[in-house]
């Protein structure tokens, strides 16, 4: 496992005994064979997975040097049960009036302290003994507990020996006048609380003093149910430290401290996908001395620092190693392009050199790898940590393998002047599924396509049925002059006879075919002469294989030539069953009966002849023809068949192709509502198919072939008014339904009217004769997309300003601030690759930044990493980043402030923060307490 880069939670148990306390079941068993010793004690702890515990025995610290002397002992065997603990040398002090309070120390503290602070507060008793007593009150103990660099805790306020523990008849044991003094005092930092549902309906509830409740043991055995684990409190600090928990301890639930009875969900949990660190080498004002290494938390990482120390260039590094440099905007990409590219000269832009280099790791769940980045290929390698700790060449596209989205605020502000542009993110989204329906829905345009081109290719056949019934009727009053009196006995015969001659020289013809072909198969069939050199003489062969191999070669020879013979004399059997069977045919009285016809008719053609009337023969070829007119024109029939079956399955492919379309506005808009349900800021609404001509005439332009404008009395004028795109959204009605309904029947009958007019070169209602003469010059091809246009969905975006009001407005009535934090605050609210923000404020007021981006800040980070180059303090503090990496200038290179970079618990990282943050520390004073704590 990976150790977490800045701050994290870590359990902590704040209440627990050791055989030093008197009431413990240990105790008896001191310096007996029983007794529990300092490791075992530590043992239970370290098995439990318990990171801090305050060691806590009543009124004494006999045992903490002990057991800090056993841990360090166990630090240095490592056992196998070894895990690291921190302790905090504590004592539970039973002050005047019977009650307990805590006293929490730095862990380097020691038993002298716990022994010093007992003698400041007038315990004169045996130590360990709860019995015993102070002779000073709670508030006075308090004191004393803050002047020596404590933390005071009143422990288990709510049982017996609390605070507000209350008696039978419900009255407080504690004088309500000094618990009141006592809590307004401010020595109070937490309150530890047995019940999570704890309700103190009286004096607690009004002064409401907002402290965190705490959730410990008050392990006094190994045996009951309140054992080492089973009851503690998360704590986030960077790391174990008296001064990092009393921020902690500030910041309160759920900020800081969570209770182990409130949630079974490990806060430590990690996104799937996590940017470890960016390691820069040797860029032009970054990285050439030393390598330097930005480590991020999984959670919430911000980058600080005056203007040009190196934020944005951290952001840029992620994009090239990431290969995000493609989703930028075309407006900004210019001024990426200055950085990504070697300067020529020193005062020419560019922030690379020939052997600029940057690596990127990356831990997933499917394990730890690199992105390698470098000038010279630009292009990034990836590569996969092995079992060993070794780096080896892994595959893959970069931009598939680690999704991550990279946004500076002059992108942000670019989507919020287009919110249109939101579509495509929205799009992206894993929870839409878009590659699915974009499947199913090329699947209904391909087989609507197929259709027309199918359909065009039977009206070509269809064409002809016109000439064909022309001349079909020609052809039959011809031959009915032939047919007349008693030539019509003779020609019918013939006729029938004819058509009988052509089935039977069909089948002789046939089965002929099937002879040559066969013929021609066996002049190839005979096995080849098979290489018996390969195998060795009957005298080497010691084991007899070659034999058998050479063996069953003569036996495969053997049969495929038994196969040939017998098909040879097969074929020959055939053809002369053909030939003896076609003489049979002629010698059969069939074969009697034609030649009978065909002299009769012989003989009627002689005497048409001899009538004098010209080409007798010509009957033959006209009945021929009528047959061949006829078999056409039932083709026709066929294919008219076919256009009509056609025609119902387009109808209802279309129909389903705008259902489909009609999906994706579902699909959108159930997103968007599960994304934003939280959201108190901003809603996102879609509107089917578009809300305005305007939006659609681009699309419209491009399936009619006439993009570049032009046409605009036939398309759409420059007041909206004219155009067959004119009323498209005029008076539509308001449920959505119904609006979705009318807005189909609508682009249809534009789709009907454009291919109308492509058809007929005439104009229709809201179209000049020039748009219909510039569709007909059109091919039916390129008019095919016609039919799969729609208008595309429009997205609404509102936003409020307070959650106290209940005005929502339009983004397009909102400032550029207003604008850019409610698409952020969108883009926040959903996803769960990393988000990589640059600088994301800049015209935001810090209302809009605290209320807008702080707060889903906060709602994200659980399950995504976010970093974030920032100057604004809301984001830092507020957001309570659990990494702050503080970037500075030193000798003309960019660099991270390793001193000065950490988690806000640090002496350091928070001066940073105060020194060069805009505002300073004075602005910090009254918002922000936890920077200014001492």
């Amino acid at each position: 496992m990976t150790q977490i880069k800045g701050s994290r939670w870590w359990k902590f148990d704040f209440h627990a005994h050791t055989p030093f306390s008197t009431d413990t079941a240990w105790h008896p068993l001191i310096e007996t064979d029983d007794e529990l010793s300092a490791q075992d004690w530590l043992r239970k702890y370290m098995e439990a997975k318990i990171d801090c515990v305050a060691v806590t025995d009543h009124n004494g610290g006999g045992w903490i040097d002990t057991l800090k002397s056993e841990y360090s002992r166990l630090e240095s065997l490592q056992p196998d049960w070894f895990h690291e603990l921190t302790l905090f040398p504590g004592v539970e002090i039973s002050v005047n009036g019977g009650f307990h309070v805590l006293a929490l120390f730095a862990p380097p503290e020691t038993t002298s302290t716990i022994d010093s602070l007992l003698g400041a507060v007038g315990f004169n008793g045996t130590k360990g003994d709860p019995q015993q007593r102070t002779d000073q009150s709670c508030q006075e103990v308090a004191e004393k507990i803050v002047e020596r660099g404590g933390i005071c805790i009143p422990a288990h306020i709510d049982i017996e020996n609390g605070i507000f523990f209350r008696d039978a008849g419900g009255n407080l044991k504690y004088d309500s006048q000094s618990l009141r003094q006592l809590m307004e005092s401010g020595l109070i930092s937490a309150v530890e609380v047995r019940d999570k549902d704890w309700v103190d309906g009286g004096l607690y509830q009004d002064l409401d003093p907002r402290l965190a409740h705490l959730l410990a043991t008050d392990c006094h055995n190994f045996r009951s149910g309140r054992k080492p684990g089973e009851f503690f409190t998360w704590v986030k600090m960077g790391k174990p430290t008296l001064e990092g928990l009393r921020l902690a301890l500030i910041d309160g639930s759920p900020l800081s401290i969570l209770r182990s009875d409130e949630s079974d969900e490990d806060p430590n949990r990690q996104p799937a996908m996590v940017i470890e660190s960016v390691e820069v080498d040797n860029l032009r004002l970054m990285g050439r001395a030393d390598n330097q290494i930005a480590p991020m938390s999984p959670w919430l990482t911000t980058l600080i620092g005056g203007r040009g120390t190196g934020k944005s260039t951290i952001i840029d590094c992620l994009r090239l190693a990431l290969e995000r440099a493609d989703d930028l905007p075309t407006e900004i990409q210019s001024s990426f392009a200055d950085f990504n590219k070697v300067a020529e000269s020193r005062r020419a832009r560019g922030a690379l050199l020939n052997d600029s280099r940057i690596t990127v790791t990356i831990k997933k769940d499917t394990g730890r790898f690199r992105l390698v980045w470098d000038q010279q290929s630009q292009w990034s390698t990836i590569q996969m940590q092995n079992a060993e700790g070794e780096w080896d060449d892994a595959e893959g596209v970069v931009r598939d393998r680690f999704p991550v989205r990279i946004m500076s605020q002059k992108e942000i502000f670019a989507i919020a002047k287009d919110p249109q542009s939101l579509i495509k993110l929205v799009d992206a989204s894993p929870q839409l599924n878009l590659s699915q329906w974009q499947e199913q829905n090329q699947q209904l345009e391909s087989g609507i396509r197929r259709l027309l081109s199918e359909k065009r290719e039977l009206l070509a056949q269809t064409e002809t049925r016109p000439r064909l019934a022309g001349e079909l009727q020609e052809v039959v009053s011809r031959i009915e002059l032939f047919e007349k009196g008693k030539n019509q006995a003779t020609l019918s015969s013939y006729q029938s006879v004819s058509r009988q001659k052509t089935v039977v020289q069909n089948r002789h013809n046939e089965v002929e075919g099937l002879v040559d072909s066969l013929q021609s198969i066996l002049a190839n069939a005979a096995p080849s002469t098979a290489d018996y050199s390969m195998f060795v003489t009957e005298g080497e062969d010691e084991s007899g294989a070659d034999k058998a191999a050479v063996a069953l070669l003569g036996e495969s020879n053997q049969k495929q030539t038994d196969i040939v013979t017998q098909v040879t004399e097969l074929v020959a059997e055939l053809r002369q069953f053909n030939s003896e069977w076609n003489q049979r045919i002629e010698d059969s009285l069939w074969g009697v009966h034609k030649t009978q016809v065909e002299d009769s008719y012989n003989e009627l053609v002689q005497e048409l002849e001899e009538a004098g009337i010209e080409d007798p023969r010509q009957y033959g070829s006209l009945v021929e023809k009528r047959e061949r007119i006829q078999q056409q024109l039932e083709k026709i029939t066929e294919a008219e068949q076919k256009i009509r079956e056609i025609e119902q399955q387009f109808t209802e492919q279309l129909e389903a192709l705008t259902t489909h379309r009609s999906e994706l506005a579902t699909r959108r808009q159930t997103f968007l509502s599960d994304v934003l349900d939280d959201n108190a800021y901003v809603r996102v609404r879609v509107l089917p198919f578009g809300s305005d001509s305007r939006d659609c005439e681009e699309t419209y332009r491009i399936t009619v072939c006439k993009t570049g404008g032009g046409l605009e009395k036939s398309i759409l004028s420059d007041d909206g008014s004219e155009g067959i795109l004119a009323a498209l959204y005029g008076n539509l009605p308001q449920t959505s339904a119904e609006r979705v309904d009318e807005l189909v029947s609508r682009i249809q009958a534009i789709k009907d009217q454009t291919i109308q007019m492509h058809a007929t070169e005439q104009s229709v209602a809201q179209c000049d004769q020039w748009f219909a003469k510039h569709l007909a010059k059109l091919s039916p091809d390129q008019l095919d997309s016609l039919w799969l246009w729609y208008p595309e969905d429009v997205l609404l975006v509102d936003y409020r300003r307070s959650t106290n009001s209940d005005s929502w407005s339009p983004i397009e009535q909102g400032s550029p601030g207003q604008q850019t934090a409610a698409i952020l605050a969108f883009l926040l609210s959903h996803g769960t690759e990393p988000i990589i923000l640059d600088q994301p404020e800049d015209d935001l007021d810090n209302h809009l930044v605290y209320d807008l981006i702080v707060q889903q800040i906060r709602n994200s980070k659980r399950d995504r990493q976010i970093i974030v180059a920032t100057h604004n303090p809301n984001i830092v503090v507020n957001g309570d980043a659990e990494m702050v990496l503080a970037m500075d200038v030193f000798q003309t290179q960019c660099v991270v402030h390793r001193t000065n970079s950490g988690c806000l618990q640090e002496p350091a990282v928070r001066q940073e923060v105060c020194k060069i943050m805009e505002g300073g520390q004075d602005a910090f004073v009254k918002r922000y307490r936890r920077i200014v704590q001492p």
